[in-house]
């Protein structure tokens, strides 16, 4: 039996709401006992994604929306706590591989503390207008090797829920080096999306993003700023004075794999 601490609800319950933000755009969603499926519909997986907010005691519910997944022949990532021995066990018995780990961590805010400081040359510029906003998706399709096509289908989502979910472009004298995202409920805030473009990186603007985005959430009134690291971005948050807490494991589904499968055996 799992036991969930308060900031592991936390970051799964931000999560969920985000998702449901954007899938009620386009796509689909579902939910069984406290778990979520957003699928965009898209080719990307990580724009369709089932992450859980309660221990998943029935295992039909997991089956369902499985089924669900699968039936729209789209990849998709099933964001999992580690300790969820038999979940994980099951989903690779489904067909499902592991895809790396996610480490989460959170950061709590003072209203009367300092604005972090972060070098003078770098600027983040909130995206405001749609030739930021293509820049913004060109940024994110060429950093992370994915077709601008359905990054800019996907992203275009998060205009439609504005006033929740931010996009930001990071710039060295107006050249822009990378893109990120914050979402915000209430008092807490989600970073998303950070990345940088391969000359740019280890020049500090990662930590730059996270730490302009933490005085924006501040300035907003957020008590705590959540973020999830992977590989090197983990170092990043724990050097910035984040607490990790807690661990998910990404399963990925692949159509085109079962399908070239299918074809070889036919």
């Amino acid at each position: 039996m799992i036991k969930r601490t308060e900031k592991t609800e936390a970051i799964i319950t931000l999560l969920q709401y985000y998702y449901r933000y954007i899938s009620e755009s386009v796509g689909i969603t579902d939910e069984k006992e406290g778990w979520l499926m957003a699928h965009s519909l898209l080719d990307t997986p990580i724009f369709n994604v089932i992450c859980g907010h309660t221990e998943p005691t029935n295992v039909l519910n997991s089956a369902a929306l499985l089924e669900l997944a699968r039936n729209q022949r789209k990849p998709f990532i099933w964001l999992l706590l580690d300790n969820h021995i038999h979940s994980q066990q099951y989903l690779i018995n489904e067909g499902l591989e592991e895809r790396g780990q996610l480490q989460a961590g959170v950061f709590h805010l003072s209203s009367n503390a300092p604005n972090f400081t972060s070098h003078p040359a770098v600027e983040l510029v909130e995206v405001s207008n749609d030739e930021q906003f293509y820049e913004w998706c060109h940024v994110f399709s060429v950093s992370q090797g994915m077709p601008v096509e359905d990054v800019e289908a996907y992203f275009k989502l998060n205009e439609s829920a504005a006033g929740n979910v931010n996009m930001y472009l990071a710039q060295i004298y107006q050249k822009s080096v990378g893109c990120c995202g914050m979402f915000v409920k209430d008092n807490q805030s989600l970073l998303l999306w950070d990345t940088v473009l391969p000359m740019y990186r280890r020049q500090g603007v990662g930590s730059m993003m996270v730490l302009q985005r933490m005085n924006i959430a501040k300035d907003a009134g957020c008590e705590e700023v959540y973020g999830f690291g992977l590989h090197s971005s983990e170092k990043l948050l724990r050097s910035l004075g984040f607490k990790m807490f807690g661990v998910f494991n990404m399963m990925r589904y692949d159509c085109f794999e079962e399908e070239a499968e299918a074809d070889s055996n036919g």
